[in-house]
């Protein structure tokens, strides 16, 4: 599935610094880079409701359902997952892939869930400018570098300094990950 794509996207995946997966529209695991692997074990060719723990069951099938059928091409949800330590909290962030016609698969990514977040500050706010924080904001609604030039009114160049800042500041390695991280901290507004 991956391959038919092209680029190097195993590569790719295998450098983000989160669990991340491949569902064919059957719900089938097709792919999960080492973290996952390492977190949950090998789950390749099985159902993701073998990983999904029972009180997570509904919710989660539901999203997915959605996802195949496009009415939620895009999901954040909490869910338990099963691991070979037990049920664990999750962070869960999907995406619907599609051919242009219809769904083929959808890419996730899984976060273990933080417990005990402080009430003050995220951390990364301390460390992000207002002006960061904006940029960051947008990254978490998929925009562009030049959408984001545009929506800012600043030049691209500027706005590819922010991004570079924020992911420093989220000691991250790329956008998707700034965008789990943030989410993770409490950062993007809903």
């Amino acid at each position: 599935m991956l391959a038919s794509l092209g680029g190097d996207i195993d590569s790719a995946l295998e450098r983000i610094g989160v669990a991340a997966f491949v569902l064919d529209p059957q719900g089938r695991i097709r792919y999960q880079n080492e973290r996952a692997r390492a977190q949950l074990g090998d789950w390749r060719g099985r159902h993701f409701s073998e990983v999904v723990a029972s009180r997570s069951q509904m919710e989660a099938r539901v999203r997915f359902t959605r996802q195949v059928f496009g009415t939620e091409p895009v999901s954040s949800a909490e869910a338990w997952l099963r691991t070979r330590d037990g049920d664990v909290p999750v962070e869960v962030h999907a995406v619907a892939m599609d051919s242009g016609e219809r769904v083929v698969g959808v890419f996730g990514l899984f976060n273990p869930k933080r417990e005990g977040r402080s009430a003050s500050a995220p951390r990364g706010s301390t460390l992000l400018t207002p002006r960061q924080l904006q940029v960051l904001q947008y990254l978490g609604e998929g925009r562009s570098t030049t959408e984001i030039a545009e929506e800012m009114n600043l030049a691209r160049e500027t706005v590819r300094n922010h991004i570079r800042a924020v992911l420093r500041g989220l000691g991250v390695h790329s956008r998707l990950e700034a965008v789990v991280e943030a989410q993770r901290l409490g950062l993007l507004n809903d």
